[in-house]
This record gives C-alpha cells, structure tokens and sequence, in this order.
C-alpha cells in the first residue's frame, strides 16, 4: 500500500516496494525505496524516533535533490567568479538568465535546496571571497568590495560589518596581527 493511500512506501532503506497507485506513476508501478536519512542506516526520521525536527535534522539524502544541489552550486560558483573576474556586482536575476530560470521560480527552489534564500547565499559567498582577499592581497578596501562582487564600497563596508561586528580595515589589521 502506498501513502498516498494511507500506508507507508517503506519500511527501512533497503525494501523495495513497486507501488501502481496513479499518484505514484500510474498503473505500471514504479520503484520506490523510500527516503534515506542523513547519516543513519534505516528510515527512523527525527520525528518517528520522538526527536524534535530542527532545519538541520529535516534534509533528506534524496539522490535527484542532491545532484540537482550540485548542478546549481557549480553554476553559481562559476557566475560568481565571472564576477570576480570582471568586478561586476552579482545579481540574482543575471543569475537566473544564467540558469535560463525565472527569477521566482530560482528564488524558491534555491532555499529549498540550500537552507537560506539566494540573496543570503550569494552575499556569504561574496564575504567569504572578501575575507580570503583582505587575508591574501593586497589590494585597497575599495577594490576588493570590487574584486569580490558587490556593487559599491558602501554596500560592501554595511554587510561586512553586519556580519562580522568589524570593518573590512580591522579585520585586515586583525589577521595581520595573527599571522605575524
């Protein structure tokens, strides 16, 4: 018996059920090996195991999510390092015009696969890119807000201090100091 019709797919990882309800692919059937947590060997969700369910405790090894995962982390590691290159602010619909996506339909799929929006995972990026340069190089203040893709300096200098309760100039002089 299926879920959809008040039963379960599966009862641990390794059990194959060939279901033919309509909901699951119609009158051929199709396999299902159920869902397969995280880290454990049998099919025991926090929830089925009297635990609190946590966003972090909730992601699911789905093979197709987890490929798709992979596919849209590549794609938004190499835009950002065009923008990097060519010291262009970063923008969420240039990268979904990238992905040949509308901009809602990227805005909702990505916290799915990621666990935050992709303007948060964008700007996380963009300040772990701003650490490794204030860290490597260099380069004026001015000039990695524009190396690491943010449009202007005053939006990098408000995010960098948002984020990190310092300006990009004391986290420069602090890393010098633990270096040295």
């Amino acid at each position: 018996m299926c879920a959809s019709e008040g039963g379960s797919h599966a009862s641990n990882v390794h059990a194959v059920v060939v279901c033919r309800c309509v909901r699951c692919r119609g009158s051929g059937g199709s396999e299902y090996r159920g869902p397969r947590y995280i880290g454990q060997t049998s099919v025991d969700t926090p929830a089925q195991k009297g635990e609190s369910v946590t966003p972090r405790n909730r992601r699911y090894a789905n093979p197709t999510k987890h490929a798709e995962r992979r596919r849209y982390n590549q794609i938004i590691e190499k835009y950002l390092s065009d923008c990097y290159s060519q010291r262009t602010a970063a923008r969420v619909s240039e990268l979904a015009q990238v992905l040949d996506i509308s901009r809602p339909y990227l805005s909702r799929i990505v916290p799915e696969l990621f666990g935050k929006s992709l303007r948060a995972l964008l700007r996380d990026r963009q300040l772990e890119e701003a650490k490794r340069l204030l860290r490597s190089t260099p380069l004026a203040i001015n000039e990695v807000a524009f190396a690491s893709a943010f449009g202007t300096p005053k939006t990098f200098f408000r995010l960098f201090r948002a984020a990190f309760g310092m300006t990009p100039k004391e986290y420069r002089q602090r890393e010098n100091k633990v270096t040295e």
